[in-house]
């Protein structure tokens, strides 16, 4: 059972309903999500692309550095779904690409990392460009600009 560690705090958990839903009724089996944390996101992603043979979710989370949890990265995700889960632990810079270069074409992105504008407009771009036609980009904490 996975009980949360109280002295991390990495943020809310996010619309979890939103996410499986955009997953599930467009049929996205190629997905690529930004900011794990916990891996509440990671997994109902992982849920809704697991109902496909060829579903999979790749994320990308940069190391903790100088604050220690690193084991708690993706940690609600259960061992049953991370054969299809590939988590890449990077910085975007260094991550998307890897990311792009497992799934060039993706069905849905979920952005959840780096919050300042300049991060965002660099990732941004990369991420469009591989978002297959009538697909979901969704980004979160978009007011922030950290």
């Amino acid at each position: 059972m996975y009980t949360e560690p109280v002295q991390y705090r990495w943020g809310a958990s996010g619309d979890l309903d939103l996410l499986y839903h955009l997953c599930h009724t467009s049929g996205a089996r190629r997905i690529i999500e930004t900011g794990v944390a916990y891996g509440w996101s990671s997994l109902v992603l992982l849920l809704s692309a697991t109902e496909y043979p060829d579903g999979a979710v790749v994320s990308t989370d940069m190391p903790y550095v100088l604050r220690f949890g690193d084991q708690w990265v993706g940690c609600v995700v259960p061992e049953r779904l991370r054969g299809r889960w590939q988590l890449l632990r990077y910085p975007d810079r260094e991550g998307l690409p890897k990311a792009l270069n497992i799934f060039p074409e993706i069905d849905l992105c979920h952005y959840d990392s780096h919050k300042s504008y300049r991060a965002r407009m660099w990732a941004y771009p990369l991420l469009w460009h591989a978002l297959r036609p009538g697909g979901y980009f969704i980004s979160d904490d978009i007011g922030d600009d950290q």
